[in-house]
């Protein structure tokens, strides 16, 4: 999924420099970036209807969730630099125990930014988390929280990785 945004972003930028007359030099295109006074922005927010099926460790039984899940995407080119921001939320997802019967509710919200650089392809991610399964009863709630984050230098070296993963039943 990671990758697919990235490539995502660098089709966004390179429909945006398609609208530059070419035959360009890279230097001089990254020069009119620099000098451009407003920045390219574009976003978009899309309802998609989000059939999910979940297994609820907590309660030993599975959720098929139907529902509508939002998502919100933010672009912005300056200068050379490119920002990716993502949101997505649930909406109405809710389903029902395959075994209890019982009524699920999905909740929370998941966000990422991506920001890189076309001069010398640095770039960093960070990636939120917060997936909720709610049920009926207590012990039967399904909470999963992440924080993922990576930043890449301009010789593609690791400069830092974090991946913390919570899944707790409550």
């Amino acid at each position: 999924m990671k990758k697919i945004t990235f490539f995502a972003i660098l089709f966004i930028a390179a429909t945006q420099f398609s609208f530059i007359k070419a035959p360009v030099p890279e230097r001089q295109l990254t020069q009119r970036f620099k000098s451009a006074a407003t920045p390219i922005t574009y976003t978009s927010t899309e309802k998609i209807d989000f059939p999910f099926l979940v297994y609820i460790p907590c309660a030993d039984e599975t959720v098929q969730l139907q529902g509508t899940l939002l998502v919100l995407d933010h672009i912005t080119i300056d200068g050379n630099r490119v920002t990716l921001k993502s949101f997505y939320q649930p909406q109405g997802l809710k389903g029902t125990g395959s075994v209890s019967g019982d009524t699920y509710h999905a909740t929370g919200q998941t966000q990422s930014t991506l920001s890189g650089s076309f001069a010398n392809g640095q770039y960093s991610t960070t990636y939120v988390n917060n997936f909720r399964i709610i049920g009926q009863n207590t012990g039967n709630n399904y909470l999963v929280h992440e924080t993922f984050h990576v930043t890449v230098n301009a010789d593609g070296t690791l400069t830092s990785y974090v991946d913390n993963l919570m899944v707790d039943c409550k």
